[in-house]
């Protein structure tokens, strides 16, 4: 029996990636399955998942596998040859790739590799397109993330899988929506990033909410680089912005049902996104996305039936479509429902463990991938990176040079009064 080894690149990092590697870890170990998790450690996460005794944890020191230098790969090798044969899922960085890369040049007969294509980015397709020689097969986690990589390599289309991911789902809906007079509440999860997460979004999102005299509840759940700044956006909305909002910080995975299942709507307003695990995990719940036309989000939701869809950066328009819910509750609870059909139906976490089992079983009836000697296990030219995080906040630059309405900028100097 092969083993099922999920590297974690970011070690315990905050991050969709990280989460659904050990919960599939965990799934597979449940089903008697060998499955390992391979951890970069990563001093700056300060966080660690209960462990789950099943479950082989091994932890390669070192450098970030994200900054590899050719010198490093030797040091993670001996890591990744302590869980083979194994079935490996590498994630997202060039240092994990390439240690696959070498440890099939050792013996090829004892690995074979899922590229995950984790996002709607550049990057994702520099990194899988340079490693497909040791890429047995592609899992896209929505069909632009499955076109967009076609492109690249249109040579291995037919290799190319396209499957969001899998989340629990209660197969009955226990749960309330609150009732009319009450705070519409809404939750937000993830990481507090400007990049992809675009959360000063939220600020501008809040400001317009107070316009509308929307009364509202927003819990936030996670961390990360900007998380400061963004709360200094939102402190300078005033006391009506404070009082409505709530920071909860890092929760564990076990948590986040809880999260979903008392709230009533759940925002999104990245830039870019493969298939947001949030979004999926709020529906199960049922939970109403309200959440910007990204990859996988088109996939999931059928617009104004199971949830709703707003153009990148419309947060004028994303707050109108929460004012509609604050007023009618009735259709709130009713789309609820049905976004947890929805999930039941087509993401059910069970179903995707089977499937998972299954592509692995295929993967092993190929012939073995070696890494060709006359490439370099590290691409000459650096596969493009995700654009650095924003250092300023929405007021100090970006948002207000992309069509923010004037009257966004009055928070600043006039935090709004709550209309009667």
């Amino acid at each position: 029996m092969s083993n099922f080894c999920f590297v974690l690149p970011d070690g315990m990092g905050l991050g969709g990636v990280t989460s659904w590697s050990i919960k599939m870890a965990s799934a597979l170990a449940a089903q008697g399955q060998k499955a390992s998790l391979l951890e970069h450690v990563n001093q700056g996460a300060n966080w660690n998942e209960p462990p789950d005794e099943r479950v082989l944890h091994l932890r390669c020191e070192g450098r970030n596998p994200a900054f590899v230098e050719l010198e490093d790969v030797p040091c993670y090798l001996s890591s990744y040859q302590q869980v083979m044969p194994a079935t490996f899922v590498p994630s997202f960085t060039e240092g994990t790739y390439a240690s696959c890369a070498r440890a099939s040049q050792e013996d090829a007969s004892k690995l074979r590799v899922l590229g995950y294509a984790h996002t709607d980015q550049g990057y994702y397709y520099d990194l899988l397109s340079y490693y497909e020689p040791i890429i047995h097969t592609f899992v896209a986690v929505s069909e632009e993330v499955a076109a967009n990589l076609g492109r690249r390599i249109p040579h291995r289309r037919n290799d190319i899988h396209v499957k969001p991911y899998g989340v629990h789902v209660p197969h009955k809906l226990k749960r309330s929506w609150t009732a009319p007079g009450q705070p519409l509440k809404l939750a937000y999860a993830g990481r507090l990033v400007e990049d992809q997460k675009r959360i000063s979004d939220l600020v501008v999102l809040v400001a317009w909410l107070i316009e509308f005299g929307v009364d509202f509840h927003l819990k936030i759940v996670g961390t990360g680089s900007d998380e400061d700044k963004l709360k200094a956006g939102l402190a300078a909305l005033g006391d009506e912005a404070k009082r409505r909002i709530e920071f909860v910080g890092r929760l564990p995975a076990e948590a986040m049902p809880e999260v979903w299942r008392t709230a009533d709507v759940s925002v999104l307003v990245s830039e870019y996104e493969g298939t947001s695990i949030s979004m999926l995990e709020s529906m199960a719940q049922g939970c109403v996305p309200v959440v910007t036309k990204v990859s996988g989000t088109q996939g999931a939701l059928r617009h104004g039936k199971t949830g709703f869809l707003v153009r990148i950066g419309h947060m004028r328009r994303m707050a109108k479509i929460l004012a509609r819910l604050d007023r009618d509750r009735a259709v709130l609870a009713r789309m609820g429902v049905e976004a947890h059909r929805t999930a039941l139906a087509r993401y059910s976490f069970e179903e995707y463990v089977k499937w998972f089992t299954k592509l692995s079983r295929d993967v092993w009836a190929m012939p073995a991938r070696t890494w060709p000697a006359t490439m370099g296990l590290l691409p000459p030219v650096r596969c493009g990176s995700p654009p650095p995080p924003q250092t300023g906040l929405w007021f100090q630059g970006r948002l207000f040079g992309q069509k923010v309405m004037k009257s966004v900028y009055r928070y600043l100097d006039r935090p709004p009064q709550r209309r009667s």
